[in-house]
């Protein structure tokens, strides 16, 4: 089974200083037919505008991911972490038993570009936790970002999933499922030809009970794989 969210579907919130696509129910945005798709609750495109962003606020028993598309986020929370990340980096915070953060774009000329991603953890009550790497984007494939395990330039995450990165562009691919597992593909650039459709930035897919997905690069293809129980 396939679902195909596109990106013009999705919620679209706008404020003076943001612009926000929702691809699941999200604040004033609600769709009963898109609360979250297996343990992956939100994931919020987030267009801010200079020197602006969230102001202080709290988050309990979440798992929360900041990915990067372009400028720079600022990140400050109750655990003592003050941190900028930018391209190329990820950020995953474990809200756990609670924790306070804000998030701002520091830059004075640049927007930032950025997804917000939650995911429900697989325990509650937890110590909070952040955590930060650098990561090298594939020139092509697919690179871990994140797992349940944590290993050496990998994020950890309260939950049974992955995370990669992929980049296709110079040939054809399969990805190859486990079809007793959630699959969703969030696209950052490009464009492709998946089951006869185009697939552009800001489209997704879900995927259940498949075991193979072929993937025809139109442009330089970048989208961020989540392997979910």
């Amino acid at each position: 089974m396939i679902l195909k969210r596109k990106s013009e579907d999705r919620g679209h919130v706008r404020f003076p200083w943001l612009d926000g696509k929702y691809s699941f129910s999200f604040g004033s945005y609600f769709d009963p037919n898109w609360m979250g798709f297996s343990k992956l609750r939100v994931i919020n495109e987030d267009i801010i505008d200079e020197g602006m962003g969230f102001e202080t606020h709290p988050h309990r028993d979440m798992e929360i991911i900041s990915f990067i598309i372009s400028g720079q986020l600022e990140h400050k929370d109750s655990m003592g972490h003050s941190r900028v990340i930018g391209p190329g980096e990820i950020q995953v915070m474990s809200a756990g038993k609670g924790v306070l953060h804000s998030e701002f774009n520091p830059s004075r000329t640049q927007k930032t570009h950025s997804l917000q991603i939650w995911v429900q953890p697989n325990k509650i009550g937890v110590e909070p936790n952040y955590d930060q790497f650098t990561y090298k984007e594939p020139s092509e494939g697919v690179v871990l970002l994140a797992d349940s395990v944590g290993a050496e330039q990998v994020a950890k995450i309260n939950q049974d999933m992955k995370l990669s990165l992929g980049v296709f562009e110079k040939s054809a691919h399969e990805l190859s499922f486990n079809a007793q597992k959630h699959y969703w593909i969030q696209v950052i650039e490009g464009e492709a030809n998946i089951l006869d459709d185009t697939f552009k930035a800001g489209d997704a897919l879900g995927i259940k009970e498949e075991s193979l997905l072929s993937i025809i690069p139109l442009k330089k293809f970048k989208f961020l794989l989540f392997e979910l129980p």
